[in-house]
């Protein structure tokens, strides 16, 4: 890029959108991120982020990745309630009805919900100099330059009023309902393969508070595994001392929303743990279901054309299964690795 630089927009203001910008904020003169939808629910859930309701993993590299890109967030995030502890000493993992060993790691992992997470970095990142967030603003075209095969911005569309954003580099971060693929053959090139796993995946989570001493862990994992066992479950400390119980099953065996069901679910896992902590705690909120069909990764890396000044990123290409906890670290390393390129790259111009 050995032209302007002069703005870069993201389409979506999800974790690997805030990240994505945080990133580009470094190398053009203004940032715009365009969220399709409302921000003023503040650290509560998001209609937009149905998954939000369950237990996410911040796991060491995204943990790393905050220090590096956003020194003193996780510490704002801290003294606002959250917790950091060890993946091992604090974890107890449960594997064919035994416990991992539970040594030291020095690998932390941060203790809180989604939307208390994505609201901080949210907060931290939109404070940034020369980066807009645009909440209600959905994106509704490519500016196409056919000759030079090169995208020139986005016609962004807010309460139906639409309107163009020049830009000298867009980034797709809509997550798994963007339709870049279907995009790009409008724009005249081929759409990517698409590979797909179907899992068929429920969660069924509830908020919960203990009366009395508190586990010697902060973090427990009961994983399925195939083909004999289709449910697990993960508990979590969050933010003020709340725990996050998430329970999951694949191909239609899930976790029922009523009291009895949410623990007779528990009760069939090879393990006692999960079920006697929803025995003995105090119930905070109703029981929540997620559901995803599929596990999606577009092989946008093997098109032979693709429009200039154009990235995808986060689960634009890849959406994980989310039981495995990857998918704030795959946004994370990614945000890491485009920084490391764009910075040689300028280097290099």
């Amino acid at each position: 890029m050995t032209e302007s630089r002069n703005r870069a927009v993201v389409i979506g203001a999800s974790i690997a959108g805030l990240l994505t910008g945080r990133v580009l904020s470094d190398h053009f003169d203004e940032v715009v991120l365009l969220e399709k939808s409302s921000l003023s629910a503040g650290s509560g859930p998001r209609k937009a982020v149905p998954q939000g309701n369950h237990v996410h993993m911040i796991l060491t590299p995204t943990y790393r990745a905050l220090q590096q890109l956003l020194p003193g967030l996780v510490d704002d995030l801290v003294s606002n309630g959250a917790s950091v502890f060890d993946a091992g000493t604090d974890a107890r993992v449960l594997i064919f009805g035994k416990a991992l060993a539970n040594g030291q790691t020095s690998q932390p992992i941060i203790g809180s919900t989604r939307p208390f997470f994505e609201h901080h970095l949210r907060q931290r990142v939109g404070s940034i100099e020369g980066l807009e967030i645009r909440p209600n603003t959905r994106f509704a075209n490519w500016i196409f330059d056919r000759d030079t095969k090169r995208i020139r911005g986005v016609v962004a569309n807010n309460g139906g009023d639409e309107y163009a954003v020049s830009a000298d580099l867009v980034v797709d971060a809509r997550g798994r309902a963007s339709s870049l693929g279907a995009e790009l053959c409008d724009l005249g090139f081929e759409a990517p393969e698409v590979e797909t796993v179907g899992v068929q995946l429920t969660y069924t989570s509830r908020f919960f508070r203990i009366n009395g001493t508190s586990p010697d862990w902060d973090l427990l994992f009961v994983p399925a595994y195939a083909p004999d066992m289709n449910q697990g479950g993960v508990i979590s400390r969050v933010e003020n001392d709340a725990w996050l119980v998430t329970q999951f099953g694949y191909f239609g065996d899930h976790a029922p929303i009523d009291d009895d069901g949410f623990l007779a679910f528990a009760r069939q896992l090879e393990v006692p743990d999960l079920a006697d902590f929803i025995a003995s705690a105090e119930p905070l909120s109703d029981c929540r279901k997620y559901g995803v069909r599929d596990c999606r990764m577009s092989r946008y890396e093997k098109l032979r054309e693709f429009p200039e000044r154009m990235l995808a990123i986060g689960d634009t290409v890849c959406n994980l299964n989310p039981v495995y906890g990857q998918g704030m670290t795959k946004a994370a390393k990614e945000a890491i690795f485009l920084n490391t390129s764009l910075t040689q790259h300028m280097e290099a111009t």
